[in-house]
């Protein structure tokens, strides 16, 4: 951090800026089971308190004086000590009861259905809410002295397996969840809490946690030779929290709102093929056609997020893997697709698609017989060797991880949000168990 914004006591012209959040939980857990005619009877409760705080820091970086380091040294390996100053702390404090009551009949040996819901109460309270004013501005207050629920009385799920021949299965799938809300630092997360107090104020009425139905459908097959499994599924996500700025362009106030839905429908493939003994072929598939449903308006402007595949997910996926085994030996290839992501919510600006191979090579050297018998109480000496992203390709391996913006052709704030894939790497290990 540049000391413009807050001087460094050193006069140094960097300072380090450290999280030390700071977690407590205790709780109970308890569940009871019977069994009875063609029914197994569950039920449950389980109660948590976490008590959470989240405060940031900054210390001091040595100095240059005379061509000479001045103190503090920096010891990576010592735990960091004596800031200069706090830059901004919330806590929090958790309630959280969750009860559950579930079913699995069967009728016959090769169906089975199931039901059951859970109900969920959390509480979340927020106090001592600090930002520092040489760093945020004088008179911010983040939220403190607030609180929310998550009430949700009845959450079911509902399924069914049934093998109608041998080696073959359809199942399906369908439940509703509730997402509490998130506890993390001042705009580090779409939390309600992670706001100032007038924001929270603002937005305090339209709050609603996240809540999504999934719908699922699918067939297996398994056999000596060939495993096969298609999975089909729907998602409808609800209440998506997201921080945005509100107001005007000339005022703009930085908070978190419910922004609408997501639709997900999306197909999982697979084929696993062994042709000969120790030997196996494993191909995966996946589509996932996940889109915003409504438009997006920040600080006056509408974005049409509408129908664009969501940020930082890939539309398509796919990976194979070739194997063998033979003694001690296990050889490997692999690689796996991955199709373009949006970088803005709009999918004005995409990262390309790339394609990744690894390869690999083990041997347990205490499968040979004079090894074994040599080495006493060393079990499992094991020689490895491998090399990851084997055609060397450039690519952009995690986008967001700094937010996403939300259309580059309207102006928006640029994030630098990118981390570039490694290189070609060559790995070797010897490991030994005692």
């Amino acid at each position: 951090m540049d000391n413009a914004i807050l001087p460094v006591p050193n006069d140094s012209p960097l300072s380090e800026l450290r999280k030390a959040p700071g977690i407590r939980r205790f709780g109970v857990l308890s569940q009871v089971h019977y069994d009875i005619a063609h029914n197994q009877l569950g039920a449950g409760v389980w109660y948590e308190n976490n008590s959470y705080q989240s405060p940031e820091y900054d210390f001091q970086m040595p100095n240059i004086v005379n061509g000479k380091l001045t103190e503090p040294l920096p010891n990576p390996l010592n735990y960091w000590t004596n800031p200069f100053a706090k830059i901004y702390n919330q806590d929090y404090s958790t309630n959280t009861f969750t009860a559950f009551v579930q079913d699995t009949y069967r009728p016959v040996k090769n169906v089975a259905l199931h039901f059951g819901f859970k109900s969920v109460l959390s509480t979340t309270r927020v106090g001592n809410g600090y930002a520092n004013p040489n760093y945020y501005g004088a008179g911010t207050q983040l939220a403190s002295s607030v609180g929310l629920t998550t009430a949700e009385a009845f959450l079911p799920h509902i399924s069914a397996d049934w093998h109608f021949l041998k080696h073959h299965e359809l199942f399906f799938d369908i439940s509703e969840n509730v997402h509490t809300y998130a506890q993390r630092g001042y705009k580090l997360c779409a939390s309600p809490f992670a706001v100032t107090q007038s924001a929270f104020d603002q937005g305090r009425s339209s709050f609603r946690p996240e809540t999504d139905w999934t719908y699922a459908a699918g067939y297996r097959y398994s056999s000596q030779f060939v495993g096969v499994s298609v999975y089909r599924y729907r998602t409808n996500f609800n209440n998506r929290l997201q921080q945005i700025t509100s107001g005007s362009a000339a005022n703009p106030i930085s908070t978190v709102a419910n922004v609408g839905g997501v639709t997900i429908n999306g197909v999982n493939a697979a084929l696993t093929v062994m042709p000969i003994r120790n030997l196996t072929f494993t191909n995966s598939f996946s589509y996932d056609h996940a889109t915003y449903d409504q438009n997006l308006t920040e600080a006056g402007t509408v974005y049409h997020t509408k129908g664009a595949q969501i940020v930082n997910y890939p539309r398509f996926m796919y990976k194979t893997r070739l194997s063998y085994a033979w003694k001690g030996m296990t050889a490997y290839i692999d690689a796996n697709f991955n199709s373009h992501r949006n970088y803005s919510y709009v999918g004005d600006v995409k990262v390309p698609s790339y394609w990744l191979a690894n390869l690999g090579l083990q041997y347990n050297l205490s499968k040979l017989t004079y090894v074994k018998k040599h080495t006493g109480g060393v079990k499992g000496i094991t020689l490895s060797f491998s090399v990851t992203n084997l055609q060397n390709t450039h690519y952009i391996s995690i986008v967001g991880e700094n937010g996403n913006p939300v259309s580059i052709g309207q102006g928006a704030l640029v994030y630098q949000s990118f981390l570039i894939g490694a290189p070609r790497m060559f790995f070797g290990s010897v490991s030994a168990n005692f």
